[in-house]
């Protein structure tokens, strides 16, 4: 593991010194924060003999070595060093500076790192020749796997490294800069970008369970989230690596894996999975449940008629699928829902909407999704649908499978002012999708309006109990629209 590390601003606090070297010269007083361009001189606002003079002062001895370390720098770096990793420390500094950096170095505990100065923009002349400093041609027979950098400007200087990983330090002027790729990533910290090479380091591994060729890893997929969802790229194509914690139960990915195997290996409506070298289709590794998938070469579905019609279509052509065995943990009864919100106003009424629920259980049982809309399916260039995000799919209700976007999705909400539209274009697309030429009856209407009120309802206590007074609106909203859809989808049966 080769890593290369820009000296300021991600080894030292060299702008938070220069704001105040800025403040002591000329009286400008900017904070750090806004310090919004890597070009000091345009962040501090000076003329060109106060920059020249800014750069003579923060370039004496005693001033460099006052700067601060970034926290955590120096430990991170040393734990590598300790591993066998090579740290080679690059900085544009003028070279007159390394006898100093490099006692900053010493004096911060990287005495075993090695330092290089690179004339990054033409700005130092070098009467010397030797091992510290380098040209541009010398560092472009350089090899890195990773580097750490702060400066937009300096990403061109990795052009020549595609396979490289460059983790950004987060500061003001890189924070609004848009990435090349999707190997640059934002890092917060040292210990954020530590966990990051960890991580990195544990996918490969995890990695050589199947046969791949050339494996790289590529963009990391909802970070936040704290599923591991990773692109990966060989030779032959490109993959999708899912991992779980694995607190989840085994049974919990069995079932995933099941229904993978069944909708997607079997039927070409989701992504499919690919066996490990000794024939599994999951793994766990460290703190993970994980399998590799196909990666969709498509688009995710969005909010409009014609995506809504499709996503209908698909969603029949699943239903009507036959052979799978495995049940959806998805729970189809509505007893647990009798003790929620004993303390509400709405009690009695929201029992009252209880009571009208028929028991699904004895209802159409098929191959279900269950969480059915745009944000779970992707549209392959060919065209077809491809349903994502497995987790619950298995056998369970179809009222309840088709019912969920009836509320949850086609109920328009906003947040800050708490105002309610239906979709009911998106609403008729989807139903003119699913049933085709077929009339829906007022029977089937009412079970697949039955299974929305379920739906909804079993997501109430999901976002916290400060959101379950604006959920209760939303289903109330989306109750009240039931009759006025109805009689579209009437009008529509008579032209």
């Amino acid at each position: 593991m080769k890593i290369y590390i820009d000296y300021d601003d991600c080894l030292c606090e060299t702008a938070r010194a220069f704001t105040g070297i800025a403040e002591r010269l000329f009286g400008k007083t900017v904070p750090y924060e806004e310090v919004r361009f890597f070009n000091l001189q345009d962040s501090f606002k000076l003329t060109d003999d106060e920059y020249q003079q800014l750069m003579v002062e923060g370039h004496l001895p005693e001033v460099l070595l006052s700067f601060e370390e970034t926290p955590g720098a120096s430990k991170v770096i040393n734990e590598w060093i300790d591993r066998g990793y090579e740290v080679d420390i690059i900085t544009g500094r003028p070279y007159s500076t390394y006898e100093v950096s490099k006692q900053w170095l010493d004096e911060h505990g990287l005495e075993r790192v090695n330092l290089f100065f690179l004339n990054k923009y033409g700005r130092d002349l070098f009467y010397k020749k030797n091992d510290y400093n380098l040209e541009l041609d010398d560092f472009y027979k350089m090899k890195f796997d990773y580097a750490i950098e702060d400066s937009p400007m300096a990403f061109r200087f990795f052009d020549h490294l595609p396979e490289l990983k460059v983790l950004v330090y987060d500061r003001p002027w890189n924070r609004d800069c848009d990435l090349p790729n999707g190997n640059y990533f934002h890092c917060r910290d040292w210990e954020y970008i530590k966990q990051k090479i960890e991580m990195d380091k544990m996918i490969e591994s995890v990695l050589t369970h199947w046969e791949l060729d050339n494996p790289r890893i590529g963009e990391r997929y909802h970070k936040d989230s704290e599923r591991l969802i990773y692109k990966i790229k060989t030779s032959s194509g490109n993959y999708l690596l899912k991992g779980f914690p694995s607190e989840k139960p085994e049974t919990t990915i069995q079932g995933n894996v099941n229904a993978h195997l069944f909708l997607g290996n079997e039927n070409g409506m989701a992504p499919k999975l690919y066996s490990t070298k000794d024939g599994q289709y999951y793994i766990k590794e460290q703190d993970y449940w994980f399998y590799l998938m196909e990666f969709i070469d498509g688009r995710q579905m969005e909010e409009t008629a014609e995506d809504a019609f499709k996503l209908g279509q698909a969603t029949r052509k699943m239903h009507l699928l036959h052979g799978c065995k495995w049940k959806s943990p998805e729970i189809q009864s509505k007893e647990r829902f009798y003790s929620w919100f004993r303390d509400h106003e709405f009690v009695k009424e929201f029992d009252k909407i209880l009571d009208t629920i028929p028991d699904f259980e004895k209802l159409d049982q098929c191959f279900v999704h269950t969480d059915i809309g745009p944000h779970n399916a992707m549209l392959r260039a060919n065209g077809e649908v491809v349903f994502i995000d497995l987790d619950d799919a298995g056998i369970g209700s179809r009222y309840l499978d088709l019912g969920w976007p009836f509320i949850m999705q086609f109920v328009d909400f906003n947040h800050d002012t708490e105002e309610m539209k239906y979709r009911f274009d998106l609403a008729l697309s989807f139903i003119n999708g699913y049933y085709g030429n077929v009339s829906i009856s007022r029977e089937e209407y009412d079970l697949v309006f039955q299974g929305a009120i379920q739906m909804h309802i079993s997501y109430m206590q999901s976002y916290g109990p400060y959101a379950v007074d604006s959920l209760w609106k939303i289903l109330r909203y989306g109750i009240d629209q039931k009759e006025i859809l109805w009689e579209m989808v009437q009008k529509q049966r008579h032209y």
